[in-house]
């Protein structure tokens, strides 16, 4: 990578911000550029950034992540979405994967897992934590 992956943070949890931008800044070429608490900040700062991927939380006050994630798709093209939640749903995840996200991170796998998940979403390839891939039923 040439240069940074910008990424922006969106929780409306101001420490799990902190801990997901402290945790980027030990990864190589990843740059946090922003944060928002909601999904219309979100939308907003989407405008003023171009980030290159959303870190986003399904909870969120104003526009929950899910329709979030459908607005991004819909009006931006260019970034790419990973849901990072402590939603533990099937049907939550089905939701956010089928509106455009391209991966989904339970916050209890983001210490180790984020930067594959980072890794595996900008190639291409959908990214299920570990621990959400129990909810799946076969």
């Amino acid at each position: 990578m040439n240069q940074n992956l910008r990424v922006l943070l969106v929780d409306g949890h101001s420490p799990f911000r902190d801990f997901v931008r402290t945790t980027l800044a030990q990864m190589p070429a990843i740059e946090a550029v922003g944060e928002a608490s909601d999904g219309i900040e979100a939308v907003r700062k989407i405008r003023q950034l171009n980030p290159d991927l959303i870190l986003v939380n399904i909870a969120l006050a104003k526009l929950n992540g899910i329709e979030l994630t459908r607005l991004i798709r819909e009006v931006f093209a260019h970034p790419t979405i990973l849901i990072v939640t402590d939603i533990r749903s099937q049907d939550v995840m089905e939701s956010a994967l089928s509106c455009g996200a391209a991966g989904y991170l339970l916050k209890s796998d983001v210490r180790a897992e984020l930067g594959s998940a980072v890794e595996a979403v900008f190639s291409g390839t959908q990214f299920i934590s570990t621990t959400a891939r129990q909810y799946i039923h076969q």
